[in-house]
């Protein structure tokens, strides 16, 4: 009996959601707390290393293993994927102080810990980011651990500048409540807000997320494989110069860019801070690392939290740091992202008398995934169609919060021409993702209304996610080698690839009503060049894509009877 409970005991126990006390060792470079919090420290001698031991707590269940550090900051330090053993998060091997004295932070000075923490209700880390907060546990059983981590701002410091840093002390209670589910592979986050006071008060508040997914644990950081996964176009970039240098700025909109090359970290020549500037209407951003593929996507509702912050060390100054050695060194390899209230820092929010404002973030791995473009709170997914040499790929790749449950996938054509490709009942990966791949239908004409359409259906749950991409661009090699034997051309354009404009060129046979469009690989169209009737002839246009991102763009000339798609690489 006792070798039976040995056997069975830790399958028993990994099957549960538990919570239990731990003891975090960090290295620091010592120093010293004024009764303000501003700090003692003099950066003419040399320091030494310091152990400093935090008492966190640890969330744990099949899928993730989560330490929270309440006397810190009430930061998430660490989420580990345990299907692969990664770290998601990034955090400070050794603690160097920066910042101080310049005024750019509410204490005069700042240190590094990383992880996921709240931020108020000033900018630029807030008050609360050093200062213990009240941890309870609300609810502990076997299926559910609820825990909050608690902090009311009753912070006034002396000898600020108050035109920086300008709310003052304004009582406001944040409740940092965590959730972990028994076999769910992501950690639910409500956050409350409360005014209590009489008064309307302005503030700001800020989610910080440092993030370096797919690392080992005890020495996360980013790879030159980070993306930054944000569904947008435009970012607003001030008094950072190298990092606007790489990308193009938007005609008639001022510190407004291009985001494209910015993406990638290793872009970054220098730190620097980015705003995406574009409502997207997507619930969804976070970092993917493509050297292994695993990332982390946080889902929230985006008009609660409609700010996007970027901060990104830069990737050269990043690289070879050992902090031991040299304090003053404080580039970290990790690239933070901010939701904020307001859109960017120093823009107040308002909040009314006697109110509260609650919402839910939720951190969810992802596996085996290059994109994101569709989530919700259980499933996050990357639907595409990608040319592969003459033939079109159709890709489904997704995740979900719920690895035990099995899924219904489904894809077909709707419209005029309806036509189910695929029908699948799928258990997930949870270690290597999920990925169904299969041929798009050849010698089709697809007409205004089609669409190829994804339905990815929870079994247990019912939770949907379904989207589709129009098909009346598409064309199939097949088609076009057939087309083309009439009169009518389309040629290939140049130069090829192009930045940021080239000349498409082309013929038809008969006087037509003739259409010339531009899309994405998604078929979005972003430039209609010609809708008019032509006289036989050859013609030529100049296409400009100044504004758009680096990528694959698909132009489609279409006439009565003729269609033809061709594809063009924009390098930028």
């Amino acid at each position: 009996m006792m070798l039976i409970l040995f056997l069975i005991l830790p399958a028993f126990i990994s099957a549960q959601v538990t919570i239990r006390d731990t003891t975090i060792i960090w290295h620091t470079f010592d120093y010293n707390l004024n009764e303000d919090n501003t700090i003692s420290w003099s950066t003419s001698t040399q320091y030494d290393t310091v152990s400093r031991t935090l008492q966190g707590k640890i969330l744990e269940n099949k899928y993730l293993k989560v330490t929270l550090l309440p006397e810190f900051g009430g930061r998430i330090l660490s989420i580990i994927y345990k299907p692969t053993g990664h770290e998601e998060l990034y955090q400070n091997s050794c603690g160097a102080p920066y910042g101080i004295g310049q005024n750019w932070f509410y204490y005069k000075w700042l240190m590094v810990y990383g992880g996921i923490f709240p931020t108020l209700p000033e900018p630029e880390h807030g008050k609360a980011w050093c200062l213990p907060w009240e941890f309870t546990i609300l609810k502990e059983t076997p299926d559910t651990v609820r825990c909050q981590m608690s902090w009311k701002d009753t912070v006034q410091l002396k000898g600020i500048d108050p035109n920086k840093w300008k709310y003052g002390k304004t009582n406001l209670q944040c409740n940092f409540i965590l959730t972990l589910i028994n076999g769910a592979s992501a950690l639910e986050a409500n956050i409350e807000l409360h005014n209590d006071s009489s008064a309307s008060l302005n503030y700001e508040y800020w989610t910080c997320l440092t993030l370096a997914p797919g690392s080992e644990p005890g020495n996360p950081k980013c790879t030159q494989g980070a993306e930054i996964i944000i569904p947008a176009s435009k970012l607003k970039i001030t008094s950072y110069p190298d990092i606007e240098a790489q990308e193009a700025h938007i005609s008639g909109e001022r510190n407004i860019y291009t985001f494209s090359k910015l993406r990638y970290w290793k872009n970054w020549t220098n730190d620097g801070i980015a705003y995406v500037w574009d409502d997207s209407n997507k619930n969804y951003w976070g970092l993917i690392n493509h050297d292994n593929e695993e990332g982390i996507i946080r889902l929230a509702d985006n008009k609660i939290t409609p700010g996007i912050k970027i901060w990104a060390w830069g990737y050269p100054q990043s690289q070879n740091i050992d902090p031991y050695k040299d304090p003053a060194q404080v580039h970290r390899p990790y690239v933070e992202l901010w939701a904020g209230h307001s859109n960017e820092f120093f823009a107040s929010a308002q909040f009314p008398p006697k109110s509260e404002k609650e919402w839910k973030e939720i951190y969810i791995p992802t596996i085996g995934l290059s994109n994101v473009n569709n989530a919700n709170d259980e499933i996050v997914a990357d639907f595409r169609i990608e040319n592969q040499q003459l033939n079109k790929v159709i890709k489904l790749g997704f995740v979900t919060a719920r690895p035990e449950n099995e899924f219904d996938i489904s894809i077909e054509i709707t419209g005029q021409h309806p036509q189910v490709l695929k029908t699948q009942t799928v258990v997930p990966d949870p270690k290597n993702g999920n990925l169904i791949t299969l041929g798009f239908p050849d010698n089709q004409s697809w007409t205004s209304g089609d669409s190829l359409k994804y339905r990815i259906i929870d079994k247990v749950s019912g939770c949907l996610l379904e989207d589709a991409i129009p098909l009346d661009t598409i064309t199939t090699s097949i088609m076009d080698k057939q087309i083309a034997a009439a009169d009518f051309q389309l040629y290939q354009n140049y130069p090829n690839p192009f930045n940021p404009s080239t000349v498409i060129k082309y013929s038809i046979k008969d006087q037509s009503v003739v259409s010339l469009k531009v899309f994405n690989t998604l078929g979005q169209e972003v430039k209609t060049l010609v809708k008019e009737v032509k006289a036989p002839g050859t013609y030529q246009v100049n296409f400009d894509a100044g504004s758009l991102p680096n990528g694959i763009y698909l132009y489609c000339l279409r006439t009565k009877n003729f269609i033809m798609t061709k594809k063009m690489i924009l390098i930028k």
